[in-house]
């Protein structure tokens, strides 16, 4: 095959795997499209080695041709590397979310008194935030602040710093909820 022929041929395969990932919301699939644009790239990263990598085999010395393939190699690992962190960081604050629901059904379910409220504390003090990111620990550990001050103030009868207390519980839930949907 003319080398023309076959690097139009290999250089149509990276474009085909970025555009592939635009038609994941047509077939209905539940993957957000970020995701299929991460996966579409690294799909494009390997397909582009493979052709830096025969091209390299045929026309460039055998010096070249392992430094091509050495630095895609090294581009596709950071990918993958990146890939894995924003996934992970993903899968956190998606549990982190579901525990937080779980908690606060578990105290509507007992009437959502003060008992209750300390007990959706302890629940709340017992997530693990895991590898969520910094600014998602740090409105969760605001929340449950917030919400423990709620209660001791509920607890000692002060309207003031329980009306205090709630307003900086619902911002802390607000920027979680903020964070969750930017995710």
């Amino acid at each position: 095959m003319p080398v023309m022929t076959r690097l139009l041929l290999l250089g149509l395969m990276p474009i085909a795997a970025l555009a592939a990932p635009l038609l994941i919301p047509l077939s209905g699939a539940n993957v957000p499209l970020k995701y299929g644009l991460v996966i579409g790239l690294f799909l494009a990263l390997v397909l582009l080695a493979a052709m830096f990598w025969r091209l390299a085999k045929d026309n460039l010395r055998l010096a070249d041709h392992k430094a091509v393939a050495i630095g895609l190699t090294l581009a596709i690992l950071a990918l993958a590397a990146w890939d894995t962190t924003l996934l992970t960081r993903n899968r956190a604050i998606s549990r982190i979310g579901k525990a937080l629901t779980a908690a606060e059904r578990v105290m509507q379910a007992k009437g959502g008194s003060l008992e209750a409220a300390a007990d959706y504390i302890a629940a709340l003090k017992s997530i693990d935030p895991g590898f969520a990111p910094a600014n998602f620990k740090q409105a969760l550990r605001d929340y449950i602040q917030g919400v423990d001050d709620t209660v001791a103030a509920l607890k000692a009868k002060d309207r003031g710093k329980a009306t205090a207390a709630e307003a900086a519980t619902k911002a802390a839930y607000a920027k979680i909820v903020e964070i969750t949907a930017k995710s």
